[in-house]
């Protein structure tokens, strides 16, 4: 069983890298997906053939690896040279035999895992907050790789609760192991369509969108006359023209529509509105627009509603309406409409 599980995934893996390594995508992930490959391979052939110090250096790439595919994706930059720097360690264990020490490989292993593993968690976390200022749906974008590095965590821990079960020879260490690469196939195939799907002029800021986000020009006092007056103006502006129903719309476009400075904007929008992001002001007027089609007895289904309103995912419509009203489209159409005859 276990012997067939790690020869699906090295298998599935290794097929999945060639065919990205021949589009030319996501070239990190794909030399993720080799090491992954090799790794289950080696540990197939490790009794007979005497790999196990390959075993050990493939399991130091796992961690440096992942951080460098998971930049890449939130990102969409090429990595450059420099990354190849965090691929060292995986030259220690041949040089540390040579010098007749046997570290722990397998705590060393996992203790660097989970040190990129945190870095990775950070990096998403700051693109998220980054990409939550300039695109009203980009945010939640990326919520599928949050969950898989959560996932990827959980079979780290298995992985590292099955080692001390093996070497003390008690019952439970293969389950873990099979639990463990069960997962793993599956986030391989996750990983796969997830990534080709993401649509990197979403997930990804451009360099035009991340000048927005750099330091603005020194606010003018929150009480001046002058600065409510033009918020005043942009908002009628915002009411009369609704650009929220674009679900392209970004800070910058919104900035050149309104022919404003994007940091400028984004300052006003944080001291005016309701909203401490662009995402929650969009959000919050197309979930308002919904509400008042409902209001006025539209019964289209909630799914042309949440279309035309600019949301391109149910998840995100819900939670923003949920947010904002304390209720779900569906009840709060009964509240206004009734019950459906």
């Amino acid at each position: 069983m276990i012997d067939s599980l790690m020869g699906l995934l090295a298998v599935q893996s290794l097929l999945l890298a060639a065919w990205l390594l021949s589009q030319r995508l996501m070239l990190p992930l794909a030399a993720w997906l080799g090491v992954l490959a090799l790794h289950m391979g080696a540990n197939l052939a490790a009794p007979a053939l005497g790999l196990t110090g390959l075993t050990q250096s493939l399991g130091l790439l796992h961690g440096p690896l992942l951080w460098l595919w998971v930049r890449h994706l939130v990102r969409a930059q090429a990595l450059g040279a420099p990354a190849a720097v965090h691929l060292l360690p995986a030259a220690l264990p041949p040089v540390a035999a040579g010098l007749g020490l046997q570290p722990p490989w397998a705590l060393v292993a996992a203790l660097q895992f989970f040190a990129y593993w945190s870095a990775a968690l950070w990096a998403l976390h700051r693109q998220r907050q980054q990409a939550a200022q300039l695109r009203a749906h980009a945010g939640a974008d990326l919520r599928w790789l949050l969950a898989l590095l959560w996932v990827l965590a959980g079979i780290a821990v298995l992985d590292a609760l099955r080692l001390p079960l093996r070497a003390l020879d008690l019952p439970g260490a293969a389950a873990l192991q099979g639990l463990s690469l069960a997962g793993l196939l599956g986030c391989v195939y996750v990983l796969l369509w997830q990534g080709l799907r993401q649509p990197l002029r979403i997930s990804a800021l451009r360099v035009e969108e991340l000048q927005a986000l750099a330091p603005a020009p020194p606010p003018a006092p929150e009480g001046s006359d002058q600065e409510r007056l033009r918020w005043q103006t942009l908002l009628v502006r915002w009411q009369q023209e609704k650009p929220f129903l674009d679900p392209e719309l970004s800070l910058t476009a919104l900035a050149t529509l309104w022919q404003e400075n994007p940091r400028q904007l984004s300052q006003r929008i944080q001291q005016f509105a309701p909203a401490p992001h662009f995402r929650d002001f969009v959000n919050r007027a197309r979930v308002e627009w919904v509400c008042d089609q409902l209001a006025q007895g539209r019964r289209d289904k909630l799914l042309t509603l949440q279309l035309e309103a600019g949301f391109n995912s149910k998840s995100v419509f819900n939670e923003a309406f949920k947010r904002y009203t304390g209720t779900s489209p569906s009840a709060y159409r009964a509240q206004v409409q009734g019950p459906e005859t």
